[in-house]
């Protein structure tokens, strides 16, 4: 039997994690990933916000942010 290390979920390159970005729908709940061809960005109030339609009701929803509280 050919035991030995199997890989469950592929990762990605580095270049590619910083393109992908997580969105969460305020309409059905759905959370899932974009990558930077796929969402479009706007600026509100000085600040950059991203928004991708949401694969499973086509509104839009916005980027869950990782921030970290001050």
């Amino acid at each position: 039997s050919g035991g030995g290390m199997k890989i469950i979920k592929h990762g990605r390159p580095e270049t590619v994690l910083n393109t992908v970005k997580r969105f969460k729908c305020g309409s059905c709940g759905c959370v899932f990933e974009a990558d930077k061809e796929e969402y479009t960005s706007g600026t509100q109030y000085n600040e950059i916000y991203f928004q991708c339609k949401c694969p499973e009701c086509g509104k839009f929803a916005n980027e869950v942010r990782m921030r970290i509280p001050v």
